[in-house]
C-alpha cells in the first residue's frame, strides 16, 4: 500500500493498538490506508476473499449473515472497532457481510502483508493474535445474543 499509508502517530491512537509499542505500530503502518464509503455501500460479502482488515474511524457498519428470507444483523460497529477477522485464518473467506449504515471512513490493511509481518516477528504475531482473538470472541457473543433473540419465541414454555 505504501505512500498513502496512515501516519504511525494516527494509527497509534486507535483503540485496537493499545498495548502496542510505537515500533510495532510502525511495522503495520506501511500496509494501511484511509478509505471512505457512502451509506449503503457493501464493504464485503460473506464467502468473498478476505484480503483486507479494517478499523472503523467514523460512521457505522452493519455486520450481517445473508439469508434467503431476511438478513440477520449480528452487530453494528462504530468508531474504534475492528471490522473483519476472516483474513486471519485459512481459507481467508469472509464469514459475514458488511454494509455501511452511514458515510464511513475506515483504515484498511492489506491482510497478506499483515500475515507476513506476523510470520517474521513473533512479538507482533502474539500482539495481533491476542487482539484478534478478542474481536472473534466479541463477534461470537454478538451472534449468540442475536440467535437467542431470534429463537426466543420458539423455545418451549
Amino acid at each position: 500500500m505504501s505512500n498513502d499509508s496512515v501516519p504511525i502517530e494516527e494509527l497509534a491512537t486507535e483503540r485496537f493498538f493499545r498495548d502496542f509499542d510505537a515500533a510495532d505500530v510502525a511495522k503495520l503502518a506501511p500496509h494501511s490506508r484511509l478509505i471512505s464509503y457512502t451509506e449503503g455501500t457493501t464493504i464485503f460479502r460473506a464467502s468473498g476473499a478476505a484480503d483486507r482488515f479494517y478499523l472503523v474511524r467514523t460512521g457505522r457498519v452493519a455486520l450481517f449473515l445473508p439469508s434467503l428470507q431476511e438478513d440477520v444483523i449480528v452487530q453494528t460497529l462504530g468508531p474504534g472497532e475492528a471490522l473483519g477477522f476472516s483474513w486471519l485464518a485459512p481459507p481467508h473467506l469472509w464469514r459475514f457481510s458488511a454494509t455501511a449504515t452511514s458515510d464511513i471512513e475506515l483504515i484498511e490493511f492489506d491482510a497478506a502483508a499483515l500475515r507476513q509481518a506476523a510470520i517474521v516477528d513473533r512479538q507482533l504475531h502474539d500482539l495481533l493474535m491476542t487482539r484478534m482473538f478478542d474481536v472473534v470472541a466479541r463477534r461470537l457473543e454478538a451472534t449468540r445474543m442475536q440467535l437467542l433473540d431470534i429463537y426466543s419465541d420458539q423455545r418451549p414454555k
